[in-house]
């Protein structure tokens, strides 16, 4: 067997009980792009909060955001504070859950990843729960 290191990124959206979720093997502004225009397809008009990365600033996504006025609302957390963000707590999830295993290769964590997400084995935090006080 030949052990690789395969990096990808897991781009997600938290929602009402679900995650969803989409890989790729760059994280930059087209990827993100990307990733918007799925989720769009799949549940139209959606506000979503985003950290400071700076493919989430972009002057392309800008364009992007434009054009889709009216149907995606964006808003920035705070620099530095990755408390406010539930999806942070969630990825810490999926590294504990995903950390210690031998992979056959990226494609199949991923796949483990998607099983995990169908079969709810583990717990999607839900947005508005963790935002009310």
């Amino acid at each position: 067997m030949s052990l690789s290191r395969k990096r990808f990124y897991a781009v997600g959206a938290l929602g009402d009980g679900t995650l969803y979720c989409r890989f790729y093997d760059k994280a930059n502004t087209e990827n993100f792009i990307d990733f918007l225009m799925h989720l769009y397809e799949e549940y139209g008009r959606f506000v979503i909060f985003l950290d400071n990365a700076s493919y989430h600033k972009s002057g392309a996504l800008k364009e992007f955001l434009k054009g889709m006025a009216g149907k995606i609302k964006v808003y920035h957390l705070p620099s530095y504070t990755p408390e406010p963000d539930p999806a942070e707590g969630q990825w810490k999830s999926f590294r504990k859950a995903t950390g210690n295993r031998l992979y056959e290769g990226a494609g199949d964590m991923q796949g483990s990843i998607n099983v995990m997400l169908r079969e709810k084995d583990i717990p999607i935090v839900k947005t508005y729960d963790y935002l009310a006080c």
